[in-house]
């Protein structure tokens, strides 16, 4: 088993693992980030599987490629179940894109994701919302159903986009 290609599947299995095994399976994700992304058992894993690993803080992939792989995997599971119209992978990718850290993205990377991997899934309304939000720094005028990142710590310096833990904390 490479890193990262199986940890899904076990991950998943947290209901029978005890706090040590989930723990494991948590560092090997935060460590492998980009490995297990790339991995089939991404595509594969639930909707609640999801949201639960985007939660998680030290994640070593910067936020523009977590879209990135949750465009993937949306778009893998729309297919799989035989309706990839572009309303479906919206609503499967949502609650997932509610959970992204928009202010970690410099303007240009949300002006690409927000052009490219985001432009047949959000309206043109939404697409304008996040970028006037980036460019005024202003996070509360994101798009409804888009929340602000009430997770980034409020003296962050958000000018570049990074893994978390590079993240500069100002004093």
């Amino acid at each position: 088993m490479q890193t990262g290609e199986k940890i899904f599947y076990f991950r998943s299995w947290n209901v029978f693992l005890d706090f040590y095994y989930l723990s494991l399976c948590n560092q090997i994700l935060e460590m492998e980030t980009k490995q297990a992304l790339a991995s089939q058992d991404w595509l594969n894993i639930s909707s609640e599987s999801i949201l639960e690993f985007l939660k998680m803080d030290c994640l070593d992939i910067n936020e523009a490629d977590l879209v990135r792989a949750l465009i993937r995997w949306g778009k893998f599971q729309t297919q799989q179940s035989g309706d990839d119209a572009v309303e479906n992978l919206r609503n499967k990718i949502l609650p997932g894109l509610q959970k992204i850290r928009f202010g970690s993205f410099t303007q240009l990377e949300v002006a690409q994701l927000c052009e490219e991997e985001l432009g047949e899934v959000l309206t043109a309304e939404e697409k304008y919302s996040i970028l006037k939000s980036s460019v005024k720094g202003d996070w509360k005028m994101m798009p409804p159903g888009l929340s602000p990142p009430q997770n980034l710590h409020q003296d962050m310096d958000l000018t570049h986009s990074a893994p978390y833990l590079s993240l500069k904390i100002n004093p």
